[in-house]
């Protein structure tokens, strides 16, 4: 259960590094 969790949350770092790349950060402005 742990490593899912842990995958979880890397996937959601994961997520979050690529929105920050992908789009501006006027778009969280928004």
């Amino acid at each position: 259960m742990s490593l899912y969790i842990f995958r979880a949350t890397s996937l959601l770092t994961s997520w979050n590094l690529l929105s920050e790349i992908v789009l501006p950060s006027s778009s969280r402005t928004r």
